[in-house]
């Protein structure tokens, strides 16, 4: 900003800004959550003909 901001303006924008945060904070808990849950499972890789075999399906 190039202005000062009013004490009320800029406690309606720190409140909208400690918002977000708290979003953004939400976001990357499920994000970790969902990642570890990816990171537990096992995963079986197919081999060269077995793909060609399931993309023929």
């Amino acid at each position: 900003l190039d202005q000062p901001l009013c004490l009320e303006c800029m406690r309606v924008l720190s409140g909208k800004l400690d918002e977000e945060v708290d979003d953004v904070n939400r976001d990357i808990k499920a994000y970790e959550a969902c990642l570890q849950q990816l990171e537990g499972q096992s995963f079986d890789v197919l081999s060269e003909s077995e793909f060609e075999k399931e993309k023929m399906k």
